[in-house]
């Protein structure tokens, strides 16, 4: 479950995991809060849609914050992977758009097969 900064927009969408997708704009963010089972590095994928250009975004993970880059997809559903290091315990993980908006259907993590990190609700 996420929380957001700002009125973010659902938007229904067939192509969208689950039907539907947050559209945030320009000074809004989506943070998750997940359980990591042990200290480490995660895999984290993204999967977002932009209208017609690249767009720079803020990916903040447990207050430190560094750029997100997202391909222009002009409409279409891409993913993004990122490695993040989490602690063992509760990880807030933020995403915000800056200059130009963009929408997110999913957030999932890769990991070791043996790994579950589970997300929390606010």
């Amino acid at each position: 479950e996420a929380r957001a900064r700002g009125e973010v927009a659902r938007v229904s969408d067939p192509t969208a995991v689950g039907g539907a997708a947050v559209r945030l704009a320009p000074g809004q963010a989506l943070t998750w809060v997940v359980e990591a089972p042990e200290d480490g590095r995660y895999e984290l994928h993204l999967r977002y849609r932009t209208e017609n250009r690249s767009v720079a975004g803020e990916l903040v993970v447990n207050g430190r914050t560094r750029g997100l880059g997202l391909a222009a997809g002009f409409g279409a559903w891409r993913e993004t992977p990122r490695a993040v290091t989490l602690r063992a315990g509760r990880n807030e993980l933020t995403f915000a758009a800056t200059a130009a908006g963009f929408d997110v259907d999913e957030l999932r993590f890769a990991t070791h097969p043996r790994t579950q990190l589970h997300a929390r609700e606010e």
